[in-house]
Parts: structure tokens; sequence; C-alpha cells
């Protein structure tokens, strides 16, 4: 009987994770929210000034829960010494919102493209990525 019991509450408290945590959900502006790590990046500009580039643009945070995230800048085609690479740290978005983030680092003369990429603060996987140039004097 007792097994039973804990048997029973046990499945009981299974389905009822089923329904509090579902797995997507539809946000206020109709775009569906994931229970998970879920980030993109839109809007990344880059541009120079002196021997600096900045790097701005926007994170979405699809996901049903806060999120941490962090931006790294490469330049991955450049074998350059002075090659960009810096990162935006702590960022932190609430579920379904957006929130831009800036960035700046060391910089080329000349055309150069760089990557931006979106990674998780949990386990540094890939969410998303962008592709950009700049031209440096």
């Amino acid at each position: 009987m007792k097994s039973s019991r804990t048997f029973f509450a046990a499945l009981s408290a299974a389905a009822l994770s089923l329904v509090a945590i579902p797995a997507a959900i539809t946000s206020a502006g109709g775009g569906a929210l994931v229970a998970g790590k879920c980030g993109t990046l839109s809007g990344v500009t880059a541009s120079a000034s002196g021997g600096t580039v900045h790097v701005q643009g926007s994170i979405s945070n699809c996901s049903i829960y806060l999120q941490g995230y962090y931006v790294e800048i490469s330049e991955p085609t450049s074998t350059a010494a002075c090659a960009a690479h810096f990162t935006a740290w702590g960022i932190f978005i609430n579920s379904g919102s957006r929130q831009s983030f800036s960035a700046s680092g060391p910089g080329c003369s000349g055309t150069h493209t760089l990557k931006a990429t979106l990674k998780s603060r949990t386990d540094a996987s890939v969410l998303s990525t962008a592709t950009i140039s700049y031209t440096g004097k």
C-alpha cells in the first residue's frame, strides 16, 4: 500500500510538471517562447573610430525564463596581430524581452569582417551568430 501511494505521488508530480512548465507558450507579441536556452541577435552593426572598433546590436530572449548571455566578437578570417577579439559581458534579459548591447575593442585599418556570437552564460552554447563588416582608418 505504501509503495503504491509513493508511485501515485511521483506520477502526479510528473504530470503536474508537464502542465506547469509548457514546452512553448506564445508571448504578447505573438512569438513563441520556449522552456530552455534561447536567444537571437539582431541589428548588429560595427563602426571604427581611431584604433577602436565599436559593435552594437540587440538580443531577444525567446525563453520563458530569465537568461544570462554574453556576446563574443571575433575576426576568425584574420591573421593580423590587431585582429578583433573582445566580449560584451553581463547581459541578463527577462522572459520574452529584448535588450541592446555594445562593446568596443582594438581594431585594424582597412576593411574587416567580424563575427558576433551570442552565447549562453549557463554552458557557453552558441545561440545565434551575425557577420558584420567595418572599415578602420
